[in-house]
């Protein structure tokens, strides 16, 4: 099996993690954030979607990004891997990677390719409406994808 397909197959383990509403955090959530960002209490409190994306590539033994905690790192320090810069060209499995408010912004979000058509694309990704989910994003906010391969 490909190590995108493997990928995948390891984030859908977690599909349907949530936050808790309210001053309460889900402990693993919160556990993942917190070796990140320490000082964060409220799993509401940070954006953890490449918190959990490096979970995902850790237990592969897949590299991550030195501060995994700004989605954009995943796609401009993952240099080991082949670079994506459209998204017509993205397969099952690649890491995605979206700009957030602006652009220019440092913001962004990253997830896992489950499919594109002519201006989506379908992303398995944590962080997604609070938590793990597959929800579609605009082609116009891409930034570009990396595919892991072995």
């Amino acid at each position: 099996m490909e190590l995108r397909h493997q990928l995948i197959f390891t984030a859908l383990q977690d599909f349907g993690l949530s936050e808790i509403e309210g001053p309460d955090s889900n402990e693993f959530i919160l556990k993942l954030i917190k070796k990140h960002l320490p000082h964060v209490k409220d799993d509401s409190r940070a954006a953890w979607c490449g918190i959990i994306m490096a979970y995902w590539l850790n237990k592969l033994g897949i590299e991550i990004p030195k501060k995994p905690t700004v989605a954009r790192n995943f796609y401009n320090q993952l240099e080991r891997y082949e670079s994506i810069k459209d998204y017509k060209d993205l397969k099952f499995g690649d890491i995605v990677v979206f700009w957030r408010e602006s652009l220019s912004s440092w913001k962004g979000h990253v997830g896992l390719v489950i499919a594109t058509d002519e201006n989506r694309i379908l992303v398995l990704g944590g962080n997604q409406n609070n938590r793990v989910s597959i929800k579609w994003y605009s082609a116009a906010r891409f930034i570009g994808g990396k595919r892991i391969s072995q």
